[in-house]
């Protein structure tokens, strides 16, 4: 009698030391679960800020041209391979400076010029480019970058990217059109002048808006891992036609 009530006893202290031991792994597994993952999500904010500065840069940065004035037209018309700038010349001189201001190695940069069709006289949209048929131009920080492997699926993403941007802006302008020439509502691109005349306003407009949308990638290791991230930007140029 005495050695089963032994036995059960001995079964009750291994039954408590397992339930305190299961409990033990399930809160450390839990802590390292959550440590882990405050840990990531620190990893990814930190590289956010350094991807937001380096595009700060890029708009600070040197900058050509994005439109040109056909003198035998006599009008704005997009960048192209005749003209001056180039379209490639343009974009270089955007992707030749983020080469020398990338952090590390592994950031690359994708980006395609686009434009809003703005109504000279009323400035709000009327078209948008097609961002599928734009060439993206794409700068690696150095040969063999992370995200080069990647380069065909980005560029399917920024095109996507900039579509959706595109239709977005023209329904807000089709959805806000403006009632009377002195509401501003819906208007967009660069206003050219704005003047009274005898008591009739008169306003002018840009043609074309040029919009250039990026993405910046980048090889993010986090403990022991290693992932791409990519974060996607609109940028409106400092430079339109001078």
């Amino acid at each position: 009698m005495n050695k089963l009530k032994q036995n059960q006893s001995q079964r009750k202290i291994f039954t408590e030391q397992g339930v305190l031991f299961i409990e033990f792994a399930l809160v450390a597994g839990l802590l390292i679960t959550i440590v882990y993952g405050l840990g990531q999500q620190f990893t990814k904010s930190l590289r956010e800020m350094e991807h937001r500065a380096l595009v700060t840069e890029l708009l600070m940065g040197p900058q050509e041209r994005t439109l040109a004035f056909d003198t035998t037209l006599g009008e704005v018309v997009e960048l192209s391979s005749i003209t001056v700038p180039t379209l490639t010349e343009a974009m270089d001189t955007i992707g030749n400076f983020f080469r020398r201001r990338a952090p590390s190695t592994s950031f690359a940069l994708f980006i395609n010029l686009t434009h809003l069709h703005m109504d000279p006289e009323q400035g709000t949209i009327t078209a948008v480019d097609d961002p599928f048929a734009k060439p993206a131009f794409t700068y690696y920080a150095a040969a063999g970058s992370a995200c080069e492997s990647d380069s065909i699926q980005v560029t399917g993403w920024l095109k996507r990217y900039s579509n959706s941007r595109l239709t977005r802006s023209y329904e807000f302008s089709q959805a806000n059109l403006p009632a009377t020439i002195d509401d501003n509502k819906g208007r967009f691109g660069s206003k050219l002048y704005d003047i009274d005349n005898a008591g009739v306003r008169i306003r002018r407009y840009e043609a074309l808006f040029p919009l250039i949308f990026a993405v910046v990638c980048s090889e993010l290791d986090s403990f022991g891992t290693s992932s791409r991230f990519l974060t996607y930007y609109t940028i409106v140029p400092r430079r339109h036609v001078n």
